[in-house]
């Protein structure tokens, strides 16, 4: 099975990806240099691209200073 991760650098992400690749599944590790989760359409092209099976989503912000500084982009980021 071909299985996206978005966030595979994370320590959600990349026990997600250890797991799958362990069992193993085609991984593609998606990263915030490889995607933009805020900029749906491409996000759509990178997935179509790839054609995954499966969709894994660890993506988000985490420090709290900088998501209180910015709370459009933390919710855009943290809310899908």
């Amino acid at each position: 099975m071909r299985v996206a991760v978005i966030g595979a650098n994370g320590q959600l992400g990349s026990d997600i990806c250890h797991v799958y690749k362990e069992a193993g599944h085609d991984i593609q590790e998606l990263n915030h240099d490889k995607i933009d989760i805020t900029e749906f359409d491409k996000c759509f092209e990178v997935l179509k691209a790839i054609n995954p099976d499966l969709v894994i989503s660890t993506a988000a912000m985490h420090n709290v200073e900088r998501c209180e500084k910015n709370p459009e982009k933390s919710f855009s980021v943290n809310g899908i």
